[in-house]
């Protein structure tokens, strides 16, 4: 029923607009926060707001240091949508995190070396308007990571 329901949230969503319609970058984390908070609330998540859009979750708290942007990160993560589907997964794998998508430059300074978190990642502070194969245009994303260690 919560599949359903989240659907016709979605097509109600989009059938407002128009395909030649322009969409500016604040109206689309505007309908990408109405579909993000919809979905969990469907599914009773309580998340930490950031004033960016991401929300996130943490599952598990750490006790090592925060990483900064100019740090590299080793994490595991599991990418999905809001659907379930997943599209990535990794284990013990580092990133510069300056080099990432804007949820995760976000997101991670947020945690601790240790922390398991789920982060919900509006489209404009993940691949937006250009996705990678296997992304749908627009798509908002959800990682479930885990926040290994921090190089320095």
């Amino acid at each position: 029923m919560r599949k359903l329901f989240y659907f016709i949230f979605i097509l109600s969503l989009t059938s407002c607009i128009k395909s030649d319609e322009v969409i500016t970058a604040k109206e689309q984390l505007e309908i990408d926060l109405a579909i993000i908070d919809n979905y969990l609330a469907a599914n009773g998540i309580v998340t930490i707001p950031h004033a960016s859009g991401l929300r996130y979750v943490i599952h598990k708290e750490g006790t090592g240091i925060s990483p900064v942007l100019t740090d590299v990160v080793n994490v595991d993560y599991v990418g999905s949508f809001l659907d379930g589907g997943e599209f990535d997964a990794n284990t013990d794998i580092e990133f510069p995190l300056n080099q990432l998508i804007v949820g995760w430059q976000i997101g991670f300074p947020l945690l601790k070396e240790g922390d398991e978190a789920t982060f919900y990642i509006p489209s404009g502070l993940g691949y937006g308007g250009t996705p990678p194969p296997g992304i749908p245009l627009h798509a908002n994303l959800v990682f479930d990571v885990t926040l290994n260690s921090v190089v320095r």
